[in-house]
């Protein structure tokens, strides 16, 4: 029994080792396409303040979801005996997010005189 929990331990840090670097980038959206997230088992996407789905600036809300599905079905293909490991899909929207034609603001915006 003792070796096949050792055998676990190492392959469990073997693993670690592998994914810690590509799993911990934020690679950005309009740079990094869905085969690059299993390609290289990124870890989460970032959509900067000037990203967009197809570089449509006011694309509706539906092509931004049909991005994030792709990003995400991309993280889970099987890849050999590699585990699955979902994406983090990240927006910079602080205050809301105002490409998205019909989004709200996540609170409300200071009023300017």
């Amino acid at each position: 029994m003792r070796s096949a929990w050792r055998t676990l331990a190492v392959a469990s840090v073997s693993m670690a080792m592998l994914f810690s670097g590509p799993e911990s980038l934020a690679a950005e959206n309009p740079g990094t396409a869905p085969d690059d997230v299993a390609r290289y088992h990124l870890g989460s996407i970032l959509n900067g303040g000037s990203s967009s789905p197809g570089g449509d600036e006011f694309g509706p809300a539906s092509a931004w979801v049909a991005a994030a599905d792709a990003y995400y079905d991309a993280s889970m293909r099987p890849n050999g005996t590699l585990p699955r490991i979902p994406v983090i899909w990240g927006s910079d929207a602080v205050h809301g997010h105002n490409n998205i034609v019909g989004a709200s603001p996540c609170f409300p915006l200071p009023s300017r005189p």
